[in-house]
């Protein structure tokens, strides 16, 4: 097995703990973006790549399993196996 503890590797760092740095994740609705490359990018994927993927999807089939998954007719599922599993509230 190979060591690769910070220890072990020259001239590297450990990663930080971003509760504990200066810079920290940002959350979903602390983010708005307007423009650019990543813009752009979201533009095509609300406008093209979307429809794109679900044509295909339904073009080759595969919808149809979905449909199955949502109805509970995967194969190999008994009727047992597609009720939850009690969980205990104590």
């Amino acid at each position: 097995m190979t060591d690769t503890s910070a220890t072990t590797l020259a001239g590297h760092g450990r990663p930080i703990a971003p509760s504990r740095g200066v810079l920290r994740p940002l959350g979903l609705d602390e983010v708005t973006i307007t423009g650019g490359f990543w813009g752009d990018r979201q533009r095509v994927n609300g406008t093209a790549l979307i429809q794109h993927c679900e044509e295909w999807v339904e073009r080759i089939g595969w919808a149809g399993n979905f449909d199955a998954a949502v109805e509970g007719r995967m194969p190999g599922r008994t009727p047992a196996s597609r009720s939850p599993t009690p969980t205990s509230t104590s």
